[in-house]
């Protein structure tokens, strides 16, 4: 009751999720569009690239979709941008390289909504796309055969809160079935979406598909690096010790052994990259806590009385870790809090946000600082010129306290 069931109905389904409680994929409008454009291009060998995220969610989603499509006998590679050469998203040179390898058709995974310029420039070398994202659009949508998302205007798509992962896995559904749905409900967790509905479908059928060794084999062979003994995985174990594992190649080196990882159908090749993810894992909880101590230190010595956004730099902070850091101390302080590493004269970073504080319209009302940014209410990305920091700072406090009354910002209020 708690949690908003009202009637025994609502109570089978949060008790006992399954497959028949997935919402029709071809709700969304353009679905029917976008299966066609995926059929065509697989009977054609045409060449496909998944252009995929560096984070879990978009890890997960790169790799399901690769090994559908494989399955399905397509000529399908797969992009991810460094985070720290190229950063969220597309970018035209990885665009214009990929038109130069011969790309015909790309499939967006946890990305594009708002890449008008590059899916424009896609266009124009001839490669078709289809756009699965999850995040805010534009105000302009861009060109492309097809967009998924459920954030557009007047989406009928019921599951409000679905994350990039679970998008490309509607995609799947849509054309062929339920495979891979162990990479979905874990991008689902770790993606920190609420556990409800469609999403709680995801979650209760990754965790069965893990815990009978039905899932992929990399998958299985990082659960065994992650847990010294056999043990029955919740979504807890999903959220703190696989999740993290995978978020560190992005982080710490390249998110494609993520995928190499969870592709994987050698078992001791499998074995050896979930141990390298062990040890960026480690790395990465070292450089977390340095940053989070140096951050800690500089809001100590600041006077938080009148300030309701926490903006940060340092030079050596990696825009890897920062947002993990951000998540911590926007806890901590109860306060929206952004932290950016600065390199040549660049500002990368992240942000997270607290409970009543939307975080994206709170960045959206100073986009004229950033050259790029992107998110949701509680998490986002941003790329800026150092010089302006200040600038950005000051709107970035006086945006949030606009926001949200007084009592948003008292921990004890919630």
């Amino acid at each position: 009751i708690a949690r908003g069931v009202r009637d025994a109905a609502e109570a089978e389904a949060f008790l006992h999720p399954s497959a028949e409680m997935l919402c029709d994929p071809f709700a969304f409008e353009e679905m029917q569009k976008a299966v066609a454009r995926l059929t065509r291009a697989i009977a054609q060998r045409e060449r496909i690239c998944i252009y995929g995220d560096y984070d879990v969610d978009g890890i997960c989603a790169t790799s399901m979709l690769l090994m559908y499509l494989r399955g399905c006998g397509a000529n399908v590679s797969y992009h991810i941008p460094s985070r720290h050469a190229e950063g969220y998203g597309m970018n035209l040179a990885a665009v214009e390289r990929l038109a130069a390898e011969g790309v015909q058709l790309i499939v967006t995974v946890d990305n594009g909504v708002k890449a008008n310029a590059e899916l424009l420039r896609c266009r124009e070398l001839g490669m078709d796309a289809i756009v699965t994202d999850h995040h805010l659009p534009g105000d302009v949508l861009p060109p492309c055969e097809a967009i998924l998302c459920h954030t557009l205007a007047g989406c009928c798509y019921p599951n409000k809160n679905i994350c990039g992962a679970g998008m490309a896995f509607k995609l799947i559904e849509a054309h062929g079935g339920l495979p891979y749905v162990a990479l979905a409900g874990l991008a689902t967790v770790a993606d920190v979406v609420p556990l409800t509905g469609e999403n709680r479908v995801f979650a209760a059928l990754a965790l069965t598909a893990v815990n009978a060794g039905e899932s992929p084999l990399g998958l299985r062979a990082l659960v065994e690096a992650a847990f010294e003994k056999k043990r029955v995985l919740t979504a807890r174990d999903f959220a703190f010790a696989i999740a993290p594992r995978l978020n560190a190649a992005g982080r710490m080196d390249d998110a494609s052994l993520g995928v190499a990882l969870l592709t994987e159908t050698d078992a001791e090749r499998a074995k050896t990259l979930a141990q390298r993810l062990n040890e960026l894992n480690a790395a990465r909880q070292q450089e977390e806590g340095a940053i989070y101590e140096a951050a800690s230190a500089a809001i100590e010595a600041d006077d938080l009385t009148d300030k309701r956004g926490i903006v940060l730099k340092h030079a050596d902070w990696n825009p890897g870790v920062v947002g993990i850091a951000a998540s911590k101390l926007a806890e901590r302080y109860y306060r929206p809090v952004v932290l950016l590493s600065e390199r040549d004269g660049v500002l990368t970073g992240s942000a997270r946000s607290i409970e009543g504080v939307d975080l994206h319209a709170a960045l959206k009302a100073n986009e004229r600082y950033f050259t790029r940014f992107g998110g949701h209410a509680y998490a986002a990305g941003m790329t800026l010129p150092a010089e302006n920091f200040e600038a950005f700072a000051a709107g970035f406090d006086e945006s949030v306290r606009a926001a949200a009354p007084e009592e948003t910002f008292l921990p004890a209020a919630h």
